[in-house]
């Protein structure tokens, strides 16, 4: 799991398939993978919030086994692309 450094309210979390964000505190968990599913990541293992000062805020997501593994980047400001 990862939480934004700029609300409380907002985190990510990751299981073996899908990524999921929260605005409200973990009140209701909306499925924001994408098109991730579509490149074969395989496990999703772990997710990075990372701030920015420019170009926006990021968050990554590392994959393993039974798939290509890699670590794969999402734009906060779009979700699910």
């Amino acid at each position: 799991m990862a939480m934004s450094s700029l609300s409380e309210q907002t985190a990510w979390a990751t299981r073996a398939d899908k990524v999921f964000q929260t605005i409200n505190g973990g009140g209701k968990w909306t499925d924001v993978t994408g098109d991730l599913a579509t490149r074969r990541p395989g496990h999703l293992r772990t997710v990075l919030y990372v701030p920015a000062t420019t170009n926006g805020d990021r968050i990554f997501v590392a994959a393993g086994e039974n798939g290509d593994p890699g670590v794969f980047m999402m734009a906060v400001a779009n979700p699910g692309v």
